[in-house]
């Protein structure tokens, strides 16, 4: 029996017009579509030659254009959501952590990056010590170090620093084991808003069959909304897009599988804070939204071409949902009349607060560090709206939630931060 299959992995461009080869990432997708779409002029009512019928229109149409729609739907997982916030029009910024073990009673070691080396520094040093020894370096930018004296070590460095640049040397360390080594790593993205005239471009890989297959590579790909939809069964993250160009893949890209390691509400948290609605009075939720729409300029044709000019982004909104609350008095004053000890004076404007939730994995990036994988979102302002109430079964007076991100501040509007063994969000 024949089993059709379907793989579809996503690559930032290095720029518009140069299709990503290598770093793709190949999702765990439960569905995705590309699909070429043409636009064409009908040149109706030019009736040429010897008609048989009144109606018959002899002339061809012309393609005036060509659009790829782009969709895809797969459940949280670590990696891959990077790439699609960056479609979405997010900035990334990156920074690398590596946990430093010291096994020995006495002597020093040092530290390498990039061809350079530290002092040497003693077996029971403070973090702090290790911090100068590495900011001495011209090859590190930043470093910051925490832990006990001796060790372990949780260092921090720009990304520029990888496994490959970075080793540490047991020097002339005595006892225990004599050893220094790096016992784990992980990276840290955290992705704000770009501005609209730097927002990446992606590719987007998809190969259809099985033994033998057709590999289709859709070039300027911007995505148009991303989706977050966590209840008692996971998170769900779904997108759609647009890409410019279809063609053939080339056969020689590279990819990596992405970690089967789903972040779910269940080993994660919902965090709220806020001044005016605390966490008691908004309790749990049963559900939790978050869409992204960036909505995509369409009009933008080049004239006598096939191609777009581009996909300028219009604007965008970030709004969400909490469904299944439970109803309190607390909570309707707080959002109604100002507070818990508020009487009957609707306030002017919706209630707005700060939301910040954590989604993460109970499978850990590296086991001796004992770090999950995580995907936290943090938005300082938020306006809430409550819903109508709905009680079912003689149960809870439940009510839904519904926000709204305002961007009213100088700083970024929403963070969203990845915690992964991805090493780098780069273009191609």
């Amino acid at each position: 029996m024949l089993h059709q299959t379907a793989r579809f992995g996503l690559a930032l461009q290095s720029a518009k017009g140069a299709a990503a080869t290598t770093n793709f990432i190949r999702g765990r997708v439960l569905s995705h579509g590309l699909q070429q779409r043409y636009e064409q002029i009908d040149t109706s009512g030019e009736h040429t030659g010897v008609h048989s019928r009144s109606t018959a229109l002899q002339s061809t149409p012309i393609r005036s254009g060509a659009v790829v729609d782009l969709s895809f739907r797969h459940r949280l997982y670590p990696s891959m959501v990077g790439y699609e916030l960056q479609g979405i029009g997010f900035s990334c910024s990156t920074s690398t952590t590596v946990i430093l073990t010291i096994d020995a009673t006495g002597g020093t070691f040092t530290l390498s990056v990039s061809g350079q080396t530290t002092s040497s520094i003693p077996e029971n040093a403070a973090a702090s010590a290790v911090e100068s020894a590495l900011e001495a370096l011209s090859t590190v930018t930043v470093a910051t170090v925490t832990g006990s004296n001796g060790g372990p070590f949780t260092i921090t460095v720009d990304s520029s620093v990888t496994a490959a640049t970075f080793t540490a040397n047991a020097g002339s360390l005595t006892g225990g084991a004599g050893t220094a080594a790096f016992t784990g790593w992980y990276y840290t993205h955290v992705f704000t808003l770009a501005n609209a005239d730097s927002e990446g471009w992606l590719s987007a890989y998809d190969y259809l069959g099985e033994t033998s297959g057709f590999d289709r590579l859709v070039e300027d790909v911007r995505l148009s909304q991303l989706s977050f939809t966590a209840d008692n069964t996971g998170i769900i993250v779904a997108g759609t897009g647009l890409g410019r160009l279809m063609e053939n893949a080339t056969g020689s890209e590279t990819f990596t599988a992405e970690v089967d390691a789903a972040l779910s509400q269940a080993n994660g948290s919902f965090t709220l804070t806020s001044s005016n609605i605390t966490a008691a009075t908004l309790g749990t939720p049963r559900g939790h939204t978050l869409t992204i729409d960036n909505p995509l300029d369409e009009g933008e044709q080049e004239l006598h071409t096939m191609n777009r000019a581009t996909f300028s982004p219009t604007g965008k909104t970030v709004t969400g949902s909490l469904t299944g609350l439970v109803f309190s008095e607390n909570i309707f004053k707080e959002m109604y009349w100002g507070g818990a000890s508020g009487t009957v004076a609707v306030v002017a404007i919706p209630k707005s607060t700060n939301l910040t939730w954590n989604w993460q994995s109970a499978n850990n990036i590296s086991a001796a560090a004992a770090v999950p994988y995580k995907c936290t979102f943090a938005i300082p302002i938020v306006q809430f709206m409550m819903q109508p109430f709905d009680v079912t079964g003689g149960g809870n007076l439940l009510f839904d939630c519904t926000y709204t991100m305002i961007d009213a501040l100088s700083t970024a509007p929403i963070t969203v931060t990845l915690q992964n063994d991805t090493a780098a969000y780069t273009g191609t």
